[in-house]
């Protein structure tokens, strides 16, 4: 059995090495990860990523809230085939964002172009979410709009642990 504990930014150097390090030992016949997992959220595309990741490893993934899911750190979270928190642990919600790193120059195409990037991405994370815990998307992507944190017993019923 593999245990990892990832408490980090979801980035492309964390979820690259997140990956990397899983499919080395399932491709050296590990069949099971415990994934403690805290993070403070990240990139989207990389979240994602992770997500569809692992979601594809032919292994059980036992996932684990150990701590702080913000996010698209709860995307993450939801790979996982039996997921798990500890009393005080909490999810946190919020609406998609574009994040800009350094002076840029924006033209009208390339705004409609990040706000319908946007749009798709909050419609793929609710789409997804939904899926996963047979809830109506409109819940999640509501929780999303209006920021929402919540605590193992909520987690509960919403069926995310």
């Amino acid at each position: 059995m593999l245990h990892i504990h990832f408490s980090a930014e979801i980035n492309e150097k964390s979820i690259n090495s997140l990956i990397s390090t899983v499919t080395d030992h399932v491709n050296k016949g590990e069949k099971e990860l415990t994934l403690l997992l805290s993070t403070p959220g990240g990139h989207i595309s990389w979240g994602l990523t992770a997500f569809n990741a692992l979601k594809a490893l032919p292994i059980k993934k036992i996932f684990w809230n150990a701590g702080n899911i913000d996010s698209i750190g709860v995307m993450l979270f939801l790979a996982g085939d039996e997921r798990y928190a500890v009393p005080n642990s909490r999810f946190l919600f919020h609406d998609v964002a574009w994040m800009v790193f350094q002076p840029s120059n924006f033209s009208e195409e390339n705004m409609r172009l990040n706000a319908d990037s946007l749009s798709h991405d909050r419609k793929s994370i609710s789409q997804l979410s939904a899926s996963i815990k047979k809830q109506d998307e409109k819940l999640i992507s509501d929780m999303m709009n209006i920021g929402k944190i919540i605590g193992t017993q909520e987690a509960k019923k919403l069926n995310y642990i």
